[in-house]
């Protein structure tokens, strides 16, 4: 009977040890770095800009964005919003709206924005623009055409 208690013990001491030195994995390599809003993620409206015409129906404008180094357009993207209610919603662009595609697209140090097929320029003049240092934000379940959910998940200002 002794040498029962005396195994079981042994074995109890066993599996106790064995299991308080289990490591805990690191997923550190999986998550992102910094706060979210912080440095990795910058976002900044730009309100006055004006369409200019570039010909055969097409309306032009670019922001300058310094935000937009080397390193963001290859390593990074950068997401642009439109309003035409003075920020009370956010249109994720590109988009088309009464027979006008509103399209966009970035480089170093600025975005450029066309509207394609219109008779006249769109009436919107404010811009968000929501620059990612890393890809790795775009992988994130995160609904990009949606600037409320956009704003909530990397709580931006």
């Amino acid at each position: 009977m002794k040498k029962v208690n005396i195994l079981s013990l042994a074995l109890m001491l066993t599996l106790l040890v064995g299991f308080n030195s289990c490591k805990k994995d690191d997923d550190s390599a999986y998550q992102l770095k910094g706060n979210y809003g912080n440095a990795d993620v910058l976002s900044k409206t730009f309100t006055g800009l004006q369409w200019v015409y570039a010909g055969s129906s097409e309306y032009d404008l670019t922001i300058n964005d310094s935000r937009i180094t080397q390193d963001v357009v290859d390593n990074g993207t950068v997401y642009c919003y439109m309003t035409t209610d003075n920020g009370a919603s956010w249109v994720a662009i590109p988009m088309s709206i009464s027979g006008v595609d509103i399209v966009y697209s970035y480089s170093l140090g600025r975005v450029d924005i066309g509207a394609l097929g219109g008779s006249s320029a769109p009436s919107a003049t404010t811009w968000k623009v929501v620059v990612l240092k890393s890809k790795a934000y775009s992988n994130m379940n995160i609904d990009w055409t949606n600037y409320n959910e956009v704003k909530s998940k990397l709580k931006l200002d």
